[in-house]
């Protein structure tokens, strides 16, 4: 999913379920001692990018399934 299909409604302020998706299991993998490692700034990235793929993997599960 790219950033251009990611649309606020008009009148909307706050996150997109794209944003609250990716912020939630970047909690959780901040959360996990084990996981996340401050020092490692390229592993950090790598996380940032695969929590994006997360939400934008579930925003299409969930999609797929309302249109069922």
């Amino acid at each position: 999913m790219s950033q251009e299909t990611v649309k606020h409604t008009p009148g909307q302020d706050g996150l997109t379920k794209r944003e609250y998706f990716a912020a939630l299991v970047l909690q959780g993998i901040i959360a996990n001692d084990n996981a996340w490692n401050v020092n490692e700034a390229d592993k950090i990235v790598k996380d940032c990018e695969r929590v994006v793929a997360y939400a934008d993997h579930l925003i299409a599960t969930i999609s797929k399934a309302e249109n069922l």
